[in-house]
């Protein structure tokens, strides 16, 4: 608590994140918390990344940045070890104290109208859905105004050209992301109550959730990863219903045909999604066991609504190829590094790398948070690299073998997210999280827009207003949530050693699409936006609690 109450003294944390910490305390009561020489240990990592966190990226404001780190390390800490001596009789109902399916359900309209009433004030503000850069250009796909191109995943601009179709504007498309997060959030709950979690603690996890991972915010922009990282989400959802709740939940018919159509909002949500679906059907399909025939006809529903997706989409609609330059933001970024270093190359490789883009301008337009500045400068040959990819990738390997340390560097700097437990400062390119959905460049896309307003200016400037206050747009302040964020990845894999050690393989099947799609980000992460890992950032704060109970209950029953 002391901690909590000098962040929020700093203003490191807003008045939403002090009423959550307070009720968590509040909740938690009852805990007895006991420590031991391993908890040293956990303390010992958590402060040894902080300092990885201040040697890569040394803070703007020394003083009060470490202040900061050692406030954070105590509350993390502290949060730790509450939630792990949380006992069953602290967070479970006993079997005489069970709701009835009637109390279930008036919980969970309760959970839908309290979500509602949450969105709403968002929904005015940013009606009929808020943009930023993405957006604009998707939405100028969908309404005619440019060609349909495979560069944004066209399943959303379709969904978006379906709203346009209805009404003009995309109001419909983005009532379905929060009505989509409203029903993945929802169903969560229903998963806590059927595994007897009391429903204040239910309550806590689902308002944490949707305070601390910009949930909020993202739903009512027209994001093209949204549905995405509702359905890959969902996926996790529906094992740990087959596993921990519900073992013949996959047998029925109407089950397999709901897990086939969400699993291919996976894997045509995102680029990336198709091969972090793939892989995980695979290994789910090998190490199945019992279930492999269940899992046999899911891959093969998921095939067909694929197959037909894209015969339908072939005979309606001519799509624009994306560019094939655009999976290689990492090799480029990697390479970039060097390039801005100054460290000299051979003839053959500079030659090389001038056909892309001149070296001075590659090192003027370099930034180790994004490609973007690069991918998109007008002399930029992407043409070339379409041509050339073999040798692009030759280059990489050649120029990789002399600098390994500076693509470790950039690599690690690409993907901060996964790690940096100090978080990171707010205001530098592809971090505009909080105010993303403010400052939207739309005089950059006028040519095919319409007229577009935003619904109710009063209640957006004073969410502007308040948005500024948390969080300062000087590219030197870090919001707690970056550091929620990277905490909550580290879980993840703090969980998947666990499970690996502890040889719980259904513990590591169910943490598997996040890993997967970590493992993708790790290939070809564009930028550090909090965007990209939303999904697995969920996952990781639902795993924890449903993993938790799950241990708890089976303890009782040992």
């Amino acid at each position: 608590m002391v901690s909590t109450i000098l962040m929020f003294g700093l203003n490191h944390l807003s008045i939403w994140h002090l009423v959550l910490i307070i009720g968590f305390i509040a909740v938690t009561k009852d805990v007895e918390i006991r420590f031991n020489r391993k908890d040293l240990g956990w303390m010992v990592c958590f402060i040894l990344l902080n300092v990885f966190s201040f040697y890569m990226n040394p803070p703007k404001q020394l003083g009060y940045e470490m202040v900061l780190a050692v406030l954070r390390v105590g509350f993390y800490f502290s949060l730790f070890k509450i939630v792990t001596a949380m006992t069953a009789k602290n967070m479970l109902y006993h079997i005489e104290g069970l709701l009835s399916n009637w109390q279930k359900t008036q919980f969970l309209i309760m959970m839908i109208l309290a979500l509602l009433s949450i969105y709403f004030p968002l929904l005015l503000a940013f009606s009929p859905g808020n943009m930023y850069i993405d957006s604009y250009s998707q939405w100028g796909q969908a309404m005619g105004g440019i060609p349909l191109s495979d560069w944004h995943p066209v399943l959303t601009t379709l969904l978006m050209k379906l709203s346009y179709k209805l009404i003009g504007t995309p109001v419909v498309y983005t009532w379905m992301q929060v009505m989509g997060s409203i029903m993945v959030l929802t169903y969560f709950s229903k998963q806590l109550l059927d595994l007897r979690l009391k429903k204040s603690y239910i309550l806590l996890v689902v308002f944490t959730i949707l305070f601390t991972t910009l949930l909020l915010s993202n739903m009512v922009t027209l994001y093209k990863d949204n549905l995405y990282n509702l359905s890959l989400v969902l996926v996790t959802l529906f094992l740990v219903r087959i596993y921990f709740i519900e073992p013949t939940w996959l047998q029925h018919w109407s089950s397999k045909i709901i897990f086939a159509f969400n699993f291919n909002v996976v894997l045509l949500g995102r680029h990336n999604g198709f091969y972090v679906g793939i892989a995980f059907l695979v290994i789910w399909l090998l190490f199945s066991f019992d279930k492999w025939k269940d899992v046999a006809i899911i891959m093969v529903l998921t095939a067909l609504i694929f197959m037909g997706y894209h015969t339908l989409l072939n005979q309606r609609y001519a799509i624009v190829p994306g560019s094939p330059s655009e999976k290689y933001s990492m090799v480029l970024q990697h390479i970039g590094a060097v390039v801005d270093a100054g460290k000299p190359l051979t003839e053959k490789q500079n030659e090389f790398l001038d056909q892309i883009l001149p070296r001075a301008t590659w090192q003027e337009k370099y930034t180790p948070v994004m490609i973007d500045p690069v991918k998109f400068h007008p002399d930029f040959n992407k043409e070339f690299i379409n041509t050339h990819q073999k040798e692009l990738l030759k280059n990489w390997l050649t120029i990789g073998q002399q600098y390994p340390l500076l693509y470790l560097r950039a690599e690690l700097q690409q993907i901060r997210p996964l790690w940096d437990v100090n978080g990171w400062e707010h205001g530098l390119p592809g971090t505009q999280m909080f105010h993303y959905m403010i400052n939207s460049p739309k005089a950059y896309y006028d040519p095919y827009l319409q007229h577009y307003d935003f619904a109710v200016e009063p209640l957006r400037n004073l969410i502007a207003e308040w948005s500024y206050q948390q969080a300062p747009h000087d590219g030197v302040h870090k919001p707690f949530i970056t550091s929620v964020a990277s905490v909550s990845i580290l879980v993840l894999f703090a969980c998947s050693f666990s499970v690996i050690f502890a040889k719980r393989w259904t513990y590591l099947l169910i943490l598997l699409p996040s890993l997967l799609h970590l493992g993708t980000l790790c290939l070809a992460m564009p930028a550090y936006n909090i965007r990209y890992i939303l999904a697995p950032v969920i996952t990781s704060m639902m795993l924890a609690i449903i993993f938790k109970v799950v241990s708890t209950k089976a303890l009782i029953s040992s």
